[in-house]
């Protein structure tokens, strides 16, 4: 595989996901030359997180952001894959001093300071791995190199939460690499790979596992920023695009989560 100078967007300091991808592609002799990390603190963010999510993540998200509180429990899912392949920092900074390579936080992936970065970095494209909706001046800064992995099978399911939408829709968990364009997950693909499901996961579980099946699958195709961009998408009829499930909803996946269980061990 050619070698590739890749920037790497992540939402948040400790994000794992960002950090096992950028030690494993580093490993396969790729260069991160830049990690862009949004700050949670700021208002706007707060402010959208607070509309997005249950009662009380943000309060959690902050303490997890700073270092006074634990990862969310109820999963070893990335532990174990960060052990297995002895990835031993735990957060971007830390990897980042290990590795000298360039940080920085900004409020927003779109905002002039971050979009500056992307312009004075000799790179091939970017990977993201999270951080909210990319705008066309950032995409425009990245040549249209940008590299996804998203947690649903495209296009059938698009935004958020796309891995409980899948099990909440009967559809084979699975993780879409594709190019970020100016729409929702709606870029032209790349690949598609299967996440596998054990016999005890649950959402929190399965939702990792979907997270390390993508880091992998990017490991897999980052060559593809070396290659022409992409050409725009044809018009088409989008599909639904999905949002945070709700309380009653998610209680409703991981039933049906725990049927398919039931019925794959009878």
């Amino acid at each position: 595989m050619k070698r590739v100078r890749v920037a790497l967007t992540a939402g948040f300091n400790r994000s794992l996901t960002v950090v096992a991808l950028a030690e494993l592609l580093t490993r396969q002799g790729h260069l991160v030359e830049a990690i862009l990390i949004v700050t949670p603190f700021n208002l706007r963010r707060l402010r959208a997180l607070a509309r997005s999510r249950e009662r009380g993540f943000v309060a959690r998200a902050a303490r997890r952001a700073i270092g006074i509180a634990p990862p969310a429990q109820g999963s070893r899912v990335m532990a174990e894959f960060l052990e297995r392949h002895d990835i031993r920092a735990r957060s971007l900074r830390q990897w980042a001093r290990q590795h000298h390579t360039t940080v920085v936080s900004v409020p927003d992936l779109n905002a002039p300071r971050a979009i500056r970065l992307i312009e004075s970095q000799r790179i091939d494209g970017v990977v993201y791995g999270g951080g909210g909706v990319l705008g066309r001046p950032f995409i425009a800064a990245a040549g249209g190199r940008i590299l996804n992995a998203h947690a649903g099978p495209l296009p059938a399911i698009r935004g958020m939460n796309a891995c409980e939408w899948s099990v909440l829709f009967g559809l084979e968990p699975t993780v879409t690499i594709h190019w970020i364009d100016a729409g929702i997950d709606t870029g032209r693909t790349i690949a598609q790979a299967a996440v596998p499901v054990c016999p005890t996961d649950d959402l929190v579980s399965l939702r990792e596992r979907a997270a390390v099946t993508g880091v992998e699958a990017l490991c897999r195709h980052v060559g593809a920023l070396a290659a022409a961009a992409p050409a725009a998408r044809p018009g088409a009829p989008l599909s639904r695009q999905c949002y945070v499930l709700a309380p009653a909803l998610r209680e409703l996946a991981e039933t049906k989560l725990r049927c398919r269980h039931a019925a794959e061990g009878a």
